[in-house]
């Protein structure tokens, strides 16, 4: 096998997981926090400042946000697929970084260049089909960007040092990936790839190299990438003369996880168990030969037993350093993905006994056969699909084809050698459980959506007029529906910024429910009715005004907040 071969492979691998379904679901949890900020700058071409909802919005930094909406630039249009793409590109510049680069120290210094390239296929494998990542990988959230800036920052520095290269190369290229680290979520990541390093030079006991002039340079570079922009944007909020500071704000986020005020005992507990799945399935592998490691690493040369050692004490170590922040998350260990699946890697590859090979190559035969038992079946007792009988039989031929093609390929691969064997098989399963996702369970999710129904209902109302909408809070609250938006319109904060065009005002209920803005709206601003009143999935509650009055307006109970006013739209 050749490395263009795994290339292929993994690139092939990768689009058949994250790609079917992916602008399926609506706006969920933080992606309008990302996603609104970006549209927002290819509106008004301000890419230094972020604004969400008409406010300065720097509670993180903007590189998720230029990724969005470069994004959308290319793609030409505004759509769940296009915000979305940027984590899914992020999970395949990853698994491509780390498998070319680490290739042979997964398969070791004695292998083959065939084996290097089967090596570096495993471990792509792994670093696309792990649960955290697959998660992440499909939403326009940091993480994903995050994460993978993080794990080739620290697959280029275990390469480079691997091979000896000079410290004017090893110091400093990671550096330029760590700069973009800090424009996607600040510093936190600097604490993983340090705790990997640190332990790599301890173990290879060469901690002097961490002050070779070159290191310094390196850190130069990491904040020459972030600090133009931090620069630039204090500049920008200074000449707005705004209390809104970025630096105080991420010192204020990394305080609270210091605080007991959201100490959860059980969660606290529970969070290395949960840290270790976002690592399955290869996880795994590690609670069980954790000592194969030792093994493998008594047989390396000097560099990779430092390496495998380092991996070792610094993903440890560094993961119950983070866990143990009473305000933590599971998900905030994350960025070590990549040394822990190196690791898992090795023991797959160098250390894992026949007969547990071959365990995990009957168990993926099994997965394999119970999915597609469930993906030929699912859509018939899927409500959403069941309603058509043309939707369940499309779906169902759909993924038996789909079923029987995997079995096929699966038939191919059955010949191969372990480990790469039961690699293949476990992807393959993967691929399968993403079909059946994109076939049943996304388009069942559609009838329990909360944002889309939303922004086109207020779409149908308001129509092809201008709509403005009061969000006055002190800290943005991102508005997913706006996403869902036609008609043109404005956020501002104060009613006198209200545009003299405005025909439609949305007013939070808060406001509207007072008797001074209810004459305000009516009396003075020429607002008469009150035609919709909705809650939406943050619990933001609005009420819509019309300046012209609509006779047939009549109440609806849509089941999200206390009541729903609305014209009928002209299809009822």
């Amino acid at each position: 096998m050749r490395l263009w071969q795994t290339i292929f492979v993994l690139i092939a691998l990768w689009a058949a997981l994250y790609l079917p379904g992916l602008g399926g679901p609506e706006l969920k949890g933080e992606e309008g926090r990302r996603v609104l900020p970006a549209i927002e700058m290819l509106k008004s071409g301000e890419w230094i400042l972020p604004e969400m909802e008409g406010q300065p919005y720097v509670r993180k930094p903007p590189l998720i946000n230029w990724a969005v909406a470069a994004s959308i630039s290319a793609m030409g249009r505004v759509s769940e697929f296009s915000v979305r793409l940027p984590s899914a590109l992020s999970v395949l510049g990853m698994a491509l970084a780390g498998a070319v680069l680490l290739r042979g120290f997964i398969a070791g210094r004695s292998a083959s260049t065939s084996d290097q390239a089967k090596a570096a296929l495993v471990f792509g494998i792994m670093l696309l089909v792990h649960a955290g990542m697959f998660s992440k990988g499909r939403l326009a959230e940091i993480e994903a960007l995050y994460v993978a800036v993080t794990g080739v920052a620290c697959a280029l520095w275990l390469h480079l040092w691997r091979e000896q290269a000079s410290p004017w190369l090893t110091f400093t290229l990671p550096w330029f990936w760590l700069g973009l680290g800090l424009l996607a979520k600040g510093p936190p990541h600097l604490l993983f790839f340090y705790g990997i390093v640190i332990a790599v030079l301890w173990k290879g006991r060469a901690l002097r190299e961490l002050w070779h002039p070159a290191h310094a340079a390196g850190i130069a570079l990491m904040l020459g990438v972030f600090m133009p922009w931090a620069v630039a944007v204090k500049g920008k909020l200074a000449a707005l003369n705004t209390e809104t500071k970025a630096g105080a704000t991420w010192i204020d986020q990394l305080t609270e996880r210091f605080s007991f005020k959201q100490f959860d005992v059980v969660d606290w507990l529970t969070g290395p168990a949960w840290a270790l799945l976002i690592i399955l399935p290869w996880g795994l592998l590690l609670p069980f030969f954790w000592r194969r490691l030792v093994a493998v690493s008594a047989e390396a040369d000097e560099r990779d037993a430092a390496i495998l050692n380092g991996l070792r004490w610094g993903v440890v170590v560094t993961a119950a350093a983070v866990l143990l922040i009473p305000a933590t998350r599971p998900r905030f260990v994350q960025p070590l993905a990549l040394p822990a699946l190196a690791l898992c890697a090795v023991v797959f590859w160098r250390g894992l006994p026949g007969v547990w090979s071959h365990w995990w190559n009957r168990l993926a035969v099994a997965a394999m056969m119970m999915l597609t038992l469930i993906g030929v079946t699912a859509p018939f007792f899927v409500p959403v699909l069941r309603d058509s009988r043309h939707n369940a039989m499309v779906a169902s031929l759909a993924t038996t084809g789909i079923a029987l093609g995997v079995w096929r390929l699966w038939m191919k691969f059955r010949h191969v050698r372990p480990p790469l064997r039961p690699a293949l098989a476990t992807a393959l399963v993967a691929v399968l459980l993403s079909a059946i996702n994109a076939a049943t369970l996304i388009p069942a999710r559609t009838s329990r959506e909360d944002t889309r129904p939303v922004g086109a209902r207020i779409s149908a109302l308001v129509g092809q007029n201008h709509l403005t909408i009061i969000n006055p809070g002190s800290t943005p609250s991102p508005l997913h529906w706006r996403f869902y938006l036609t008609p043109p319109h404005t956020v501002v904060r104060r009613w006198s910024e209200v545009p003299a065009n405005t025909e439609f005002l949305l007013v939070p209920t808060r406001q509207a429910d007072s008797p001074e803005q209810r004459e305000r709206l009516i009396e003075r601003m020429g607002f008469p009715q009150e035609i919709m009143r909705f809650t939406d999935a943050l619990n933001n509650s609005f009420a819509l005004w019309s300046r012209t009055p609509i006779e047939d307006a009549e109440t609806k109970d849509t089941g999200r907040g206390p009541r729903v006013h609305a014209a009928p739209t002209p299809d009822e």
